[in-house]
């Protein structure tokens, strides 16, 4: 999978490991710090959850329009800056103050996924397709494991006793302060994973000529090399360029700009 991005398989651990160890922990900040129940404590960081599914219904159309680099860059950089901005949370803090926060945090997350499935899917030859499929949501997978297994242990650093009983005042700054930590290391692997990926992004982008077709038909082949028959038949029909060998479907998603309608093609 490092055919046409190499750094993209590192994305999907690092959004991973910042966003859903991110939640986890907000949930008890509101139920031992505060508190609050598990339903209002859910409530309160659902701004997340709504942010993040508006985002990620939107990310594909952004995709399709501007291409991954920007959706992605923008998502992981709009997600580090938000989470860093939470570390002035206190004990007191209320959620009227800090659910734009929250807000914020879900939509960047939400702007990358799309983005990292196209990246994932087009690096590779359709019959590979489902391996990249499964190496992506492994990725993932490994990456919120590890996000609650270390912010966890960043919060509950100087606690006796760890989670799961409300806190007294003193051990309550305490939680805060691990949070912090925990907010710090989170926003930063959001925002140096943006920045390590830039470079290779916009290479791998300018390195592509613009393809552009002549004539409805040029470049569609068959997976037997032939041309497609005009009344169907065997074979699975490709788009195949200098740099990509897609279904037909995927390319029409992928480069729909390359695609007119019937009628409107140049003489």
């Amino acid at each position: 999978m490092t055919q046409r991005w190499p750094c993209h398989h590192d994305i999907p651990g690092g959004a991973s490991t910042s966003s859903t160890g991110a939640i986890v922990y907000f949930s008890a900040y509101f139920q031992q710090v505060q508190g609050r129940s598990p339903v209002a404590a859910g409530l309160a960081v659902c701004a997340i959850g709504v942010a993040y599914a508006i985002a990620a219904a939107w990310s594909g159309r952004l995709v399709g329009r501007f291409g991954e680099r920007w959706p992605l860059l923008i998502g992981l950089a709009v997600g580090g800056l938000a989470t860093l901005t939470l570390r002035r949370l206190s004990p007191a803090t209320g959620i009227g103050a800090i659910w734009w926060n929250f807000a914020l945090l879900g939509a960047g997350i939400g702007l990358c996924g799309t983005p990292m499935t196209t990246l994932a899917l087009s690096a590779v030859d359709v019959s590979r397709a489902g391996m990249a499929s499964a190496i992506l949501n492994a990725a993932r997978q490994i990456g919120q494991v590890f996000g609650v297994a270390v912010l966890g242990a960043l919060v509950y650093a100087h606690l006796p006793g760890g989670a799961g009983r409300p806190l007294d005042a003193a051990h309550r700054q305490l939680f805060v302060a691990g949070l912090h930590n925990a907010l710090l290391l989170s926003g930063a692997v959001l925002i140096a994973t943006a920045l390590v990926i830039s470079p290779p992004l916009i290479r791998s982008r300018a390195a592509r000529p613009p393809q552009r077709l002549k004539e409805p038909t040029h470049g569609l082949t068959t997976d037997h090399g032939q041309s497609p028959r005009p009344g169907g038949g065997p074979g699975l029909l490709t788009y195949r360029t200098d740099h990509v060998h897609l279904p037909a479907a995927r390319h029409r998603a992928y480069r729909p700009h390359l695609y007119r309608p019937a009628g409107s093609w140049p003489a």
